[in-house]
């Protein structure tokens, strides 16, 4: 991902204050060095391990997992208007 990618990330909730001031300190003088490789493995698999799509942050926002479903594809739009709550386990 590219230093931009974090940003948009932080801002929408997948990494704290404390993650984002991580890797912009150990990124902005040098992307390619090794202790910004290494903070952004630790990042990269922070947000990989949420399983969203990068080209769909709003995927969990607009869309709830079935109750019983066996699989990661079982989910449903929400109903137009409601919005999410803390209890839904919803980043938005």
């Amino acid at each position: 991902m590219g230093i931009y990618q974090y940003e948009n990330l932080y801002n929408h909730g997948f990494y704290t204050e404390d993650d984002y001031h991580q890797i912009t300190g150990a990124c902005t003088l040098g992307y390619h060095s090794d202790a910004c490789k290494e903070v952004r493995a630790v990042m990269d698999k922070k947000f990989y391990d949420t399983k969203t799509s990068m080209l769909n942050l709003y995927a969990k926002c607009l869309f709830q997992k079935v109750e019983g479903a066996s699989s990661d594809k079982d989910y449903v739009r929400w109903v137009h208007g409601k919005l999410p709550m803390m209890e839904d386990n919803v980043i938005c």
